[in-house]
C-alpha cells in the first residue's frame, strides 16, 4: 500500500507586490495590519485625486495580485475599484493603506495544504449580507440596497475559487438574499 504524502504550497508574488509599493510610494511610510479601516463612500465633496499615481494601473496590479495569491485583499479592493471612473483623496488614501498593509505582508501569500482523504472532498461554503451598505451610502444610489454575496469552493480542504461582491439582483429579505448568493456560488460548482 502506497503512503500518500501531503505537501504544503505558499503562493507569493513579492514582484508584484513590491511593483504595488513602488507605484504607491509607501517605501517610507509605516505598515499597517490590515487592508481596510473604514468603509468607502463616494466622497462628491471631497478633495480632487493628488495624481501622484495611476489609480486604475494600481487596482489592476491589486486585482492580479487578489486573485492568484491574496485573497484577504478582497473587501478593501472591492470598496476601492468601485471609484476606478472617478476617485478622490479619500479613495486614493485607502489604496495607499492597502500598500502599507503589503509592505508589512510582502512575503506571505495562501498557504495550500490539502487535508489527508483517501479520495477529493469539495467544500462550498456561502454567505449573503442583506442590504449590505444600507444606511451607509446615499439612499438614492442604487447600490445601497443590493446584498453582497461570497463563497469559497475548496477541494480537500485547499480553496480552489472564491468570489465576493455585490448580487445583480434587489433582494427583498435576508432568505432572498441567502439564495441569490448559493445560486451564484452553484454556477462554479456544476461544472
Amino acid at each position: 500500500m502506497s503512503e500518500i504524502v501531503l505537501l504544503s504550497i505558499t503562493l507569493t508574488q513579492t514582484g508584484l507586490t513590491n511593483r504595488i509599493i513602488r507605484a504607491l510610494g509607501c517605501d517610507d511610510l509605516p505598515s499597517v495590519t490590515t487592508p481596510a479601516d473604514t468603509i468607502l463612500h463616494k466622497d462628491e465633496d471631497g478633495d480632487p485625486t493628488s495624481g501622484d499615481f495611476n489609480y486604475a494601473s494600481v487596482i489592476g496590479m491589486i486585482w492580479c495580485l487578489y486573485g492568484h495569491s491574496r485573497s484577504e485583499l478582497r473587501f478593501a479592493l472591492s470598496q476601492a475599484s468601485r471609484f476606478t471612473q472617478s476617485p478622490r483623496r479619500s479613495h486614493e488614501l485607502a489604496l495607499i493603506r492597502i500598500g502599507q498593509y503589503l509592505k508589512g505582508t510582502r512575503e506571505q501569500g495562501m498557504i495550500l495544504k490539502p487535508a489527508k482523504f483517501d479520495r477529493l472532498f469539495m467544500d462550498c461554503h456561502v454567505d449573503a449580507d442583506f442590504l449590505s451598505s444600507h444606511g451607509k451610502e446615499p439612499r438614492n444610489d442604487p447600490l445601497s440596497v443590493k446584498s453582497k454575496t461570497g463563497f469559497i469552493i475548496s477541494i480537500n480542504h485547499c480553496p480552489i475559487v472564491w468570489s465576493s461582491k455585490l448580487q445583480d439582483s434587489i433582494a427583498l429579505s435576508t432568505m432572498m438574499a441567502e439564495c441569490y448568493a448559493l445560486s451564484t456560488a452553484m454556477r462554479d460548482v456544476l461544472p
